[in-house]
């Protein structure tokens, strides 16, 4: 919907504009002057807003605004060409009034700035006195708690802030330098007063803290003087000097401000000192005291563990048990020893107690030599009779390796018990012989046990020889499995290891070195006999598995002549080829060694070679069947795609299946190029392939252009047909979207038929279909052009159209109905700032106006309705201005 404004209201300004102007001399002058005075206008509105915009800013207290207005009105009202408008000087006065009033209004601002700064700081500071009178109320009380004090000092602190922060004032008000300069001096007075409250109270805490700890220190002192006290009780009172002293320091501070309480401070301190030195006398004594009775039990427990020592039969727990209470009573003695450098008497009773300590320790040690040497003794009797049964066991028939060893434990054990006690030897000079004594003793015993020991040794070798003998004789019989030759090496083995272990006995009996080197003899013609026959069997194995390959490679090949060998049967075969060759590899060795085998595989080699040859020569023919087969399959389906090309109604999807399908087919001649130098015949079939494809890709190269063409710029000229006559029914701002995208269309449907038909000549005699009848390609261009023509004009109209409406007449519109609003306005501030918005409004409709005017000068003559009236803008634009004065004129004269 287009903005209207009441029927009244335009009837009434058009009124003024359309109104006949007086007579000239003549009608050519008459224009030259008018024509002169519409060039200024420009100029002289723009004056007038901006020093009605400036008046605005200094009736706002707003200098630095109404300065920039002024200036920019000053660059209007100097240019020349304003002299010739009627209004002029009445402007530049206007202006020298206005800047000659923005001093004033400068001065008013930093005087109304001023007072402003001081009431606050009077208000703030006035505030800050009242908080801090009502906390100092209840400072003055009888106990003020600390959160008292800290609310007094933030008040304090407060007032001095509010003072400090409107310093500056001060030179710059006479009465606020007056007022701070007491409000300083409360300040101060309120400072000392407060300091004096807090060293009064924190004196009176101190003395009630240090009195209540004497009290406690008294009551502590009078329990340790009596006879029966506990360590608690000394403890009770060194706490409660503790506390009092911990209160005096607390009271330092205080006293450095108050002489009296320091006087009483130095007076507690002495009675401090006294009662610390009552406290230690009494903790020393009975310190002492409990020292001497724990030194008396201790004592007491080392007597009687020292008593049980003299028991027949006395074991290691009783000594550890006499040691452990001799080592504790001497550390009950050593616990007292700040006892003996503080206490004379204490300090003689230790050195006592110290020499019962070391004749314990003495005792011990005798006591404990005396029951080692017995118990030594009684050891190595009880090992020797051992000993003594062990031989004879050995010299009996048949002993065992046990009893062997057995007997040397034995002898290992005496050794044992003798070393074991070699430390006694020098402490008891009997117990020396008798050790003496065993040791010979063991000699002959140990040159027993080795004579004995190598006759059943030998007699057990030539036993064992035999026994690998007789299974040497029995393994080498029958030797056809990887089993049997397993047997017969690890016999031949048993026999040579059971030779390496009697080596070190052929000196030493003549019989046994005879049966070695029959044994000898035995072992090396085995050898040679299991050679031999491993061989035998080793090759028949190995062609056995050769021909197991050769019998799959045969079934291979059969089946490679058939019709419709597959990829999966040629690989196979040759798989089967080097799974022969694999075979054969295994046996390297015996081609090597075995003459026999090697002419046996050098005749299968060469079947193998045969063969390969054969499977290649096949699959080289299967391969040309199947690659025909694919390319004539391509390069017919290429044809069809190339021929429907031809249709009239073929599309660029086509095309492009025609082309994809000619870039297939050259892949599948590709894809068998290794084929061509292989197959002569193959390769002339390629190229003739090839050759049909270039014919095919000429004609697809020929039919291109005509499917881009009808797809490109004939299908441009008919959307865009469409799309203009679907946008004539619309309203203006979509007409304008609409006309304008297709103007774009149809201009790029020229370029581009121009372009393509420039490039293939043939486009502008073929027939192309561009709604209901057929077009030549040489024409489009044309229509094209011509529809673009027809979209421009309907643009253009829609264009001036929208310019009008959402321009001068919206601005005509919003003038009048806050003239209106001003009218019926009952505020002064109201009616005020609807005129000037009028106003605005007026003068935005008049500059708007002219640009239309200049720009469209079509329009001069062009009438539109407005509100049931048809409007030129020429008359829009006088009733604008009629609008404006106006507005002017209520804005200088008051409602009523």
């Amino acid at each position: 919907m287009r903005p209207r404004a009441p029927t009244i209201a335009i009837v009434v300004a058009l009124s003024g504009a359309c109104a006949t102007p007086p007579p000239s001399s003549g009608p050519a002058a008459a224009l030259t002057a008018r024509e002169k005075v519409q060039k200024t206008e420009p100029l002289a509105f723009e004056a007038e807003r901006q020093l009605n915009l400036a008046e605005k800013s200094l009736a706002n207290l707003d200098p630095d605004a109404a300065e920039a207005q002024l200036e920019t009105a000053q660059r209007s009202l100097r240019d020349p060409k304003l002299d010739i408008y009627p209004e002029a000087d009445l402007l530049r006065s206007r202006h020298t009034e206005l800047v000659g009033q923005v001093p004033s209004v400068r001065q008013e601002v930093a005087r109304r700035k001023l007072a402003a700064d001081v009431a606050a700081a009077k208000e703030k500071i006035e505030a800050a006195k009242g908080d801090l009178a009502s906390f100092m109320a209840e400072v003055v009380r009888k106990d003020p708690g600390e959160a008292t004090f800290k609310r007094a000092d933030g008040a304090l602190q407060a007032l001095r802030e509010s003072l400090d922060e409107a310093g500056p004032l001060e030179s710059r008000d006479a009465d606020y330098g007056k007022f701070a300069i007491a409000a300083r001096k409360i300040l101060e007075g309120q400072r000392q007063t407060l300091e004096k409250r807090k060293i009064a109270v924190a004196v009176d805490g101190a003395k009630h803290e240090i009195d209540g700890g004497m009290s406690v220190l008294g009551a502590a002192l009078q329990q340790i003087r009596g006879r029966d006290i506990a360590t608690s009780d000394i403890e009770r009172a060194r706490g409660a000097a503790e506390q009092v002293d911990s209160a005096l320091k607390r009271s330092d501070e205080v006293a450095d401000k108050d002489v009296g309480f320091a006087k009483y401070v130095a007076g507690a301190r002495q009675k401090l000192a006294a009662a610390r030195k009552t406290i230690d006398d009494r903790h020393h004594r009975l310190n002492v005291d409990t020292q001497r009775a724990k030194v008396e039990s201790s004592r007491k427990i080392m007597a009687d563990a020292l008593g049980r020592l003299s028991a027949k039969d006395v074991g290691p727990s009783a000594f550890e048990e006499a040691e452990t209470s001799v080592k504790g009573f001497r550390g009950t003695i050593d616990e007292g020893k700040d006892l003996e450098d503080k206490d004379r008497a204490y300090a003689t009773y230790a050195g006592g107690m110290k020499k019962q300590h070391d004749a314990a320790l003495n005792r011990i040690a005798a006591r404990r030599l005396e029951v080692q040497v017995l118990t030594a003794r009684a050891e190595i009797s009880t090992r020797r009779e051992l000993l003594g049964e062990a031989l004879r066991r050995i010299l009996a028939p048949g002993p065992s390796e046990a009893d062997f060893n057995a007997t040397i434990e034995a002898v290992s054990a005496v050794e044992k018990a003798v070393d074991s006690a070699s430390e006694l030897r020098g402490k008891d000079r009997k117990f020396a012989g008798y050790a003496v004594e065993v040791e010979k003793s063991l000699i002959p015993a140990r040159a027993t046990i080795g004579r004995r020991k190598l006759e059943v040794e030998i007699a057990a070798q030539r036993d064992k020889l035999n026994a690998a003998l007789d299974t040497l004789a029995g393994s080498i019989k029958g030797m056809n499995a990887p089993t049997d030759f397993e047997a017969a090496d690890g016999a031949v083995n048993g026999v040579e290891r059971t030779l390496d272990e009697g080596e070190k006995y052929l000196g030493k009996d003549a019989k046994y070195g005879k049966l070695v080197t029959d044994a000898r003899k035995r072992v090396a013609a085995a050898r040679q006999q299991i050679r031999t026959r491993r061989d035998e069997v080793a090759m028949a194995e190995q062609k056995a598995k050769v021909q197991v390959q050769r019998d799959r490679l045969a079934e291979l090949l059969t089946a490679l002549a058939g019709f419709s060998a597959s990829d999966e049967q040629f690989k196979a075969a040759r798989e089967a080829v080097d799974e022969t060759n694999k075979a054969l590899d295994e046996g390297d060795e015996l081609e090597r060694r075995l003459r026999a085998y090697a002419a046996y595989a050098t005749s299968v080699r060469k079947a193998l070679a045969d063969a390969r040859k054969k499977i290649e020569l096949r699959q080289v023919a299967v391969d040309v069947r199947n690659r025909r087969l694919l390319i004539e399959q391509a390069v017919g389906t290429a044809k069809l795609r190339v021929t429907d090309l031809e249709k009239p109604e073929s599309s660029s999807e086509e095309l492009k299946g025609a082309s994809d399908a000619l870039v297939s087919a050259r892949e599948e001649i590709t894809a068998g190029a290794a084929l061509e130098k292989r197959d002569g015949q193959y390769g002339k079939f390629a190229n003739a392939s090839r050759k049909q494809l270039s014919a095919l890709q000429r004609a697809l190269d020929e039919a291109a252009p005509g499917v881009r063409f009808r797809e490109g710029p004939v299908a441009a000229l008919r959307e865009a047909r469409s799309a203009m006559s679907a946008a004539d029914g619309l309203q203006d701002e979509e007409q304008r979207a609409a006309y304008s995208s297709t103007l774009e269309q149809l201009q790029s449907c020229q370029s581009d038929a121009k372009d393509m038909i420039s490039e293939h000549k043939k486009l502008a005699r073929q027939s192309f279909v561009a709604g209901r009848k057929n077009v030549k390609g040489s024409d489009v261009a044309k229509q094209c052009a011509a529809e673009a023509k027809t979209a421009k004009k309907k643009l253009a109209a829609v264009a001036q159209r929208l310019a009008f409406y959402e321009g001068p007449a919206k601005h005509f519109t919003n003038g009048h109905n806050l003239l209106t609003r001003a009218e019926a306005s009952m505020s002064d501030n109201a009616r005020g700032e609807s005129l000037n918005g009028a106003i605005r409004a007026f003068e935005e409709c008049v500059g708007e106006g002219r640009i239309l005017e200049h720009k469209y000068p079509g329009l001069k003559k062009k009438s539109y309705d407005v509100d049931g009236r048809q409007v030129t803008v020429p008359m829009l634009v006088k009733a604008c201005q009629v609008g404006a004065e106006r507005a002017r004129t209520m804005l200088k004269v008051p409602k009523g």
